[in-house]
């Protein structure tokens, strides 16, 4: 196993308590940050732009109203302004 020297800015309280830990727990720094790597680098992170598919819920049959064609936006607009005219007209 090769090693490489290195310097890193840290904030000032999270090295106080990573050497707090080390001591407390018997290990070196070195060790420590050298698990804390490995475990966080074996740690798969979920995939950020992966689409997210929520189940839509059905009703009854679960198909389109009738006149409603799923080709066509228009069709369900008409749908919508005509239940709203419905709804105004007191229907």
């Amino acid at each position: 196993m090769s090693t490489t020297r290195t310097s890193l800015v840290v904030d000032s309280e999270l090295w106080s308590a990573a050497k707090t830990y080390a001591a407390d727990h018997k290990l070196t720094l070195r060790v420590l940050i050298e698990d804390a790597l490995r475990s966080h680098l074996e740690t798969p992170i979920p995939e950020i732009n992966a689409p997210v598919l929520w189940p839509l819920p059905t009703f009854d049959s679960g198909a389109l109203l009738p006149g409603i064609s799923p080709d066509s936006n228009t069709d369900l607009l008409a749908k919508l302004d005509e239940a709203k005219q419905d709804e105004q007209d007191g229907e």
